[in-house]
């Protein structure tokens, strides 16, 4: 089992629906979606190389909301799907060239404000 699978499983045994926890006073709720498939991956991206990390998190799921605040939906963590963070990145590269380079790759946005969740080669 890959290690993302792992942590997959694992999140989904300790998550509560109601987003409630015991002595914690954030009212915090997470959904991971299923898997992408491999012809998802490549339809979105059409050939352009996407890192291993980021395909093998699609395989394992397509994209997910975490630690969404239930309250005011005004924190925590979206991860793209495979077509809208292909869209996204291009839509950066386009708006923001000085700021993205052609193989950065937008996977996630933070919910609430506007920064975004990328991946920089080195």
């Amino acid at each position: 089992m890959t290690q993302i699978a792992s942590v997959r499983s694992r999140f989904h045994d300790e998550r509560s629906p109601s987003g409630e926890q015991a002595g914690n006073p954030f009212r915090l709720v997470s959904r991971l979606s299923g898997p992408a498939m491999p012809s998802e991956i490549e339809a979105a991206w059409g050939g352009s190389k996407v890192p291993t990390e980021i395909v093998e998190m699609w395989l394992v799921c397509r994209d997910a909301r975490l630690f969404e605040d239930i309250d005011y939906g005004q924190w925590g963590l979206a991860i793209l799907d495979p077509e809208t963070s292909a869209a996204r990145s291009a839509h950066e590269r386009a708006v923001r060239p000085s700021e993205f380079r052609s193989d950065d790759i937008v996977v996630g946005e933070f919910l609430g404000d506007q920064e975004l969740l990328e991946r920089r080669s080195v």
